[in-house]
């Protein structure tokens, strides 16, 4: 990174649209010639980068930003190609607990398709960790399915396939 550039800077942040103490957010990325690959396609860590950037600044305006957020775990699926110009990354709290954040959040164009999407929800309850894993459909309009519960107990695993 060149000397004097600030993390925002890098990613392209155009402003921040607004966040809430609700945890919400809205950021505005202005994707780069100098962050695609082939094609012309922007890099896939760069999409990841500002969601989970909106992501962070939802959790901080839900704790008057007096928490400093780490990313446990991320996934990210991808729709579309994000192309250079105008993207706006968007963040909302799911579920907030003492020490952790569960969040949801996706990246639109210009023209306000999603491009990517958050997908993975996790929940813990005592010495069970439930993890549901989804997945999306974009034909004829956005779908979500769940395709699996997977239930961990005091480290053994039960997977239930869902339909």
């Amino acid at each position: 990174m060149a000397e004097g550039h600030s993390l925002n800077e890098t990613l392209g942040l155009i402003r921040v649209v607004s966040t809430d103490a609700e945890g919400h957010a809205s950021l505005e990325y202005e994707a780069k010639r100098e962050q695609c690959h082939s094609g012309g396609v922007v890099q896939g860590g760069f999409v990841t980068g500002w969601i989970d950037a909106a992501m962070a600044r939802a959790a901080m305006a839900a704790t008057n930003f007096e928490m400093t957020p780490m990313t446990l775990e991320i996934k990210v699926s991808f729709f579309a190609p994000a192309m250079p110009g105008l993207l706006v990354a968007e963040a909302w709290i799911e579920r907030k607990g003492r020490s952790t954040i569960f969040l949801e959040g996706n990246l639109k164009n210009a023209e306000g398709a999603v491009v990517a999407i958050v997908l993975l929800e996790q929940a813990s309850h005592r010495r069970h960790n439930i993890v549901c894993v989804l997945v999306a459909s974009h034909r004829g309009g956005l779908r979500v399915h769940l395709i699996s519960i997977i239930i961990v107990v005091e480290n053994i695993v039960v997977e239930h396939m869902v339909k």
